[in-house]
């Protein structure tokens, strides 16, 4: 039972963190897209340079914020790096950790960015499962643990599948 509340509050708080990119994501796209309608709209050489220092303001005041976005993102040449990352976890759990598929997904709101959607089994002992879905749950990058199947096997293991959500840049 207690591995189960720490579980359902680990799943809340990852939730909450790609709640948070989302917003901090949103609202620098509302900002860029409030700075290109400025732009358009100034006809003159004095209001172009008034225009140009307010977004020099923004990027500088908004450095911060793009680089806790970015960090959260994954890049397209990192998703190997990522897998890695994710069979390390169960060999630190000692779970054997299979990736059966990794889908690329576009996402509609967004247009630099892909969703990527990880699929795995997992077999090890019910409490080196509970401490891999942890593990997965805490991912420092943008990332939603999707589902967590878990059934008992044979010698008192245990055999889990799992997917995982992710968000990547879009390769150029």
């Amino acid at each position: 039972m207690k591995n189960i509340v720490i579980m359902t509050i680990v799943l809340v708080l990852a939730v909450g963190a790609m709640g948070l990119y989302g917003y901090l994501l949103n609202g620098v796209m509302g900002y860029l897209a409030a700075i290109a309608t400025i732009r358009d709209q100034a006809s003159t050489a004095g209001q172009r340079e008034v225009i140009r220092r307010a977004q020099e303001a923004f990027v500088a005041d908004t450095a911060a914020s793009q680089e806790e976005v970015g960090a959260l993102v994954t890049r397209d040449s990192d998703i190997v790096h990522v897998i890695e990352t994710i069979e390390a976890a169960g060999r630190r759990e000692k779970v054997l950790v299979a990736i059966g598929s990794v889908q690329i997904e576009p996402i509609t709101s967004m247009q630099h960015h892909e969703l990527v959607r990880v699929t795995m089994s997992a077999r090890g002992t019910f409490a080196s499962l509970g401490a891999f879905t942890t593990a997965l749950e805490t991912f420092p990058i943008a990332s939603k643990l999707n589902s967590v199947d878990m059934e008992t096997a044979a010698n008192n293991l245990w055999f889990g599948t799992y997917t995982l959500s992710l968000v990547k840049e879009k390769a150029l």
